[in-house]
């Protein structure tokens, strides 16, 4: 395995998006490109995109590969598919093609990745009006070694952006592809599975102010039921995790909401008018005929709520 951070940025139809993603990734960058690069996974089989990435590479500081996918996966498994492909690196991260980082403090998080060798590093990141939520990480940028708080941080709001994961090796990203095939945090995922894969976990917190979401952020096309999934994802790398090892790990996690609480939590969002997340119109049409019925019967199940 080499000792190289690999972005995977899964797109989908949002050209736009994709480029102004790859320009943050300029001549700054060419402190850390010997171990920091790029693998766009494009999930659209009609995509044109290859070539107007090509002629933004020479101005770029870091190598970036593309794969276009023949069918449209889906952005999780498309995560899953891309690690796999690369499972020669030895840390992943996956974020969205709509959010922008913060060069100077991304670019410390590289190099405190090269010199710690974290499990995971978690950092801060923040959207909407004034930045106002997000992570919200305290204290001083530090080293985690308690495995608990470890995967408290990891799982923090949620956001795909917000860490960066050591690879979990390719048996548990074969594990993933036969059964989270719908957890939507397939990311997540593989970050707790190395946590408890590593005798010595340790993550590094990076408390300023790293990533931050687009003004698009709040735009739901998917079910907010979905949010219940992260709890019930952790839950089951857990079990995988205890299944097959000798040494158990007990670990201490916050009670979750129901998807319940998030579907009603969506409708609500999207009637308020000073709300900055709603749904679009399909969606929130389906959340209000389907969406209570799905939420009561996946919680049922304790499955992953589809989307």
């Amino acid at each position: 395995m080499n000792k190289k951070i690999l972005c995977i940025l899964t797109s989908y139809k949002r050209e736009k998006k994709l480029v102004r993603f790859l320009r943050q990734f300029d001549e700054r960058f060419l402190s850390v490109n010997s171990y920091f690069e790029i693998f766009i996974a494009d999930d659209d089989p009609s995509s044109n995109i290859k070539s107007v990435i090509d002629e933004i590479l020479p101005k770029l500081g870091v190598r970036v590969n593309y794969k276009k996918n023949e069918i449209n996966l889906g952005q999780g498994v498309n995560h899953i598919e891309a690690a796999k492909i690369n499972s020669q690196y030895q840390y992943f991260w996956f974020p969205g093609d709509d959010d922008l980082i913060v060069a100077d403090e991304f670019i410390f998080v590289l190099e405190q990745i090269k010199k710690i060798q974290p499990t995971i590093a978690a950092f801060e990141f923040r959207q909407g009006t004034g930045l106002s939520s997000g992570t919200n990480l305290d204290g001083v940028c530090r080293v985690e070694n308690d495995i608990n708080k470890i995967i408290f941080y990891l799982n923090n709001f949620g956001k795909c952006t917000s860490s960066i994961i050591k690879n979990p090796g390719i048996k548990f990203l074969d594990y993933l592809s036969d059964k989270f095939q719908k957890s939507m945090y397939q990311d997540k995922n593989m970050g707790v599975y190395s946590i408890l894969s590593d005798p010595s976990p340790t993550a590094y917190i990076h408390t300023r102010l790293t990533a931050y979401g687009d003004n698009d952020y709040g735009r739901l096309r998917y079910s907010a039921r979905v949010f219940k999934n992260l709890d019930i994802g952790t839950r089951k790398v857990i079990d995988y995790y205890n299944s097959i090892n000798i040494n158990k790990k007990e670990i201490s996690l916050e009670k979750s909401n129901s998807a319940f609480y998030w579907w009603k939590f969506g409708i609500i969002a999207t009637l308020n008018p000073r709300s900055e997340i709603r749904y679009t119109t399909q969606r929130f049409l389906k959340e209000i005929f389907f969406g209570i019925l799905l939420a009561i019967y996946y919680d049922f199940l304790d499955e992953f709520q589809p989307n």
